[in-house]
């Protein structure tokens, strides 16, 4: 019994993204595209809140961005109610990644775009984001930042 159990705990732990030389598909962020755009990695994404409208929506990423950061008058570059909001500082759960977060917000729906990134790391012998590994480990890398956002948009069923 105790080998089985200590079984288990090597296999989760090798899954973690710090044992991996590949990330495996299932550490990736669902239903997000990635993309290289003039050197920038960006990361985006579309999501479904059926029954909200453009300015609850608009409500709900503001009262996050008032969560997530010290100073959210300090990080929103862009205001448009109901339509856009843009915050630019620290994105993603690093100290040193700082870039953009673009949110558009339509009937039941918004757009999330997380580009215009800065990644300061140590150095590493194989860059974490370089060539084919590059997008996977980048979209595993934002995976907790992009479910944090997904969840201020969560729809609490009344029953």
């Amino acid at each position: 019994m105790a080998l089985m159990s200590l079984g288990a705990q090597a296999q989760e732990y090798s899954r973690t993204y710090t044992r991996t030389a590949y990330p495996y598909d299932d550490m990736l962020t669902p239903n997000a595209t990635f993309s290289i755009e003039d050197g920038y990695y960006t990361l985006s994404g579309v999501d479904s809140v059926p029954g909200k409208s453009s300015e609850e929506l608009f409500m709900m990423a503001l009262e996050w961005i008032g969560k997530r950061y010290k100073n959210p008058d300090a990080v929103i570059e862009i205001n448009q109610k109901p339509s856009l909001l843009v915050i630019k500082g620290q994105i993603g759960e690093y100290e040193s990644s700082t870039g953009r977060l673009e949110l558009k917000f339509k009937e039941g729906k918004y757009r999330w775009t997380i580009d215009h990134l800065k990644l300061i790391s140590p150095v590493e012998q194989t860059p974490r984001y370089a060539k084919e590994r590059g997008q996977k480990w980048f979209n595993v890398d934002f995976r907790p930042f992009v479910e944090d956002l997904r969840k201020a948009f969560k729809v609490e069923d009344d029953w």
